[in-house]
């Protein structure tokens, strides 16, 4: 088979990782500037996650599709369904109401919260009283079987993808 043009495709991967870079930094953040900035990053990870097979099918009309048809044939069971979970959650973030994250708070202590602390006391000397907690945003898919965070789907979702091009012909 004939070498297939990647150039894109691998600038989308790039841009699907800076986004997974983010999202997370966002998780388990306790103080945000912008408390949908999750959300936004979810979204832009999907399409560019999924912008990566729309690329090698554009930039390779004819040969892509057929070749993508036996990948995702010989794949896993569990990869199979990773892909299409990926797939899926992009489909209901562009074309429905969102993809299907869960958002829930957990209290924790200050001190274990990631990058958690406290820039300014209201009193100079003051510290947190003991027994004091912060809240904390978790998200995750439930698929009602099982529980997955976010950003270890997205990079399960990544990694699949990465695969995707390393086995893409060469020559």
């Amino acid at each position: 088979m004939t070498r297939m043009e990647r150039r894109r495709a691998e600038k989308k991967l790039r841009e699907a990782r800076f986004f997974l870079g983010r999202l997370r930094e966002e998780e388990g953040q306790a103080v945000r500037p912008e408390p949908e900035a999750f959300d936004f990053y979810a979204s832009g990870f999907l399409a560019a996650a999924v912008s990566v097979i729309y690329a090698l099918r554009y930039e390779n009309r004819g040969s892509f599709d057929h070749w993508f048809s036996k990948w995702k044939k010989a794949l896993p069971p569990e990869d199979a369904q990773l892909l299409g979970r990926g797939w899926g959650e992009r489909d209901a973030e562009v074309h429905e109401t969102g993809a299907d994250i869960v958002r829930e708070q957990r209290a924790m202590r200050p001190e274990l919260v990631k990058g958690f602390h406290i820039v300014a006391p209201l009193h100079p000397g003051t510290t947190l009283a003991t027994g004091t907690w912060v809240s904390v945003d978790e998200h995750y898919f439930d698929t009602g079987e099982e529980r997955v965070e976010a950003v270890d789907l997205f990079r399960q979702f990544l990694g699949l993808l990465d695969r995707l091009l390393s086995e893409l012909p060469k020559s």
